[in-house]
């Protein structure tokens, strides 16, 4: 079994590899969802590192507020950490109950 020795190195190879990626399909950003978990706290993390414009949503249906708050708590993180981080909040529970009803008639 291979184990990571240098968790720097594994960091740089991902943001290069990110940055290669946006490069070879002119992509102009990312675009990421961020649940307030260790996932996509760890990929919006990444994205940052890049340099390249990112934006961190928060797009919450029927959270709990400790829920929302740990998203909000990290994307706030990263705008002030990272120049080019945008974060954005969009509440989709009433979207979601919307189509839960259109989907769902009795």
């Amino acid at each position: 079994m291979n184990r990571i020795e240098n968790y720097d190195l594994l960091k740089n190879r991902i943001v290069n590899w990110l940055v290669n990626y946006v490069n070879q399909y002119s992509m102009d950003c990312f675009v990421i969802g961020v649940s307030g978990g260790i996932d996509s706290s760890v990929v919006s993390t990444l994205a940052a590192e890049t340099g390249v414009l990112t934006y961190a949503l928060n797009m919450p249906i029927h959270q709990k507020p400790e829920q929302v708050s740990l998203s909000s708590s990290h994307i706030e993180w990263l705008e002030k950490k990272y120049d080019n981080v945008v974060g954005m909040k969009f509440d989709l529970t009433n979207v979601f109950d919307s189509l839960k009803k259109t989907i769902f008639v009795a």
